[in-house]
């Protein structure tokens, strides 16, 4: 669908999506209904790596931020380790596990 609506610039403008109005509510409604929430840059078009980041969720959209990122490696290396965790203790917990917090002072 993609494909079918980016124009050569490999965006997906408003236009697009007026033109192919009925096409999109019957594959991908939320490219219209979610547009705005889609639209990360705000540039009244979508992206490739834009609805990657909407479709993939937290992991998507952290990965999407840090590539504006110049250096800063180790860092981002530590935020991913530390949302994995995150993400872990929360399977575990939906397991039924129990999962201990951070320790306090």
């Amino acid at each position: 669908l993609f494909k079918q609506l980016a124009n050569p610039e490999g965006v997906i403008t408003l236009n697009a999506l007026i033109e192919q109005k009925d096409l999109v509510l019957r594959s991908y409604p939320p490219l219209i209904n979610d547009f705005e929430k889609i639209d990360i840059d705000r540039s009244s078009s979508i992206s490739w790596d834009e609805l990657k980041v909407y479709t993939g969720g937290t992991a998507e959209w952290l990965e999407h931020e840090f590539e504006s990122i110049v250096g800063l490696d180790e860092l981002k290396d530590q935020i991913r380790s530390f949302y994995r965790s995150i993400m872990l203790d929360q399977k575990r917990r939906q397991q039924g596990h129990q999962v201990g917090g951070l320790a306090k002072s």
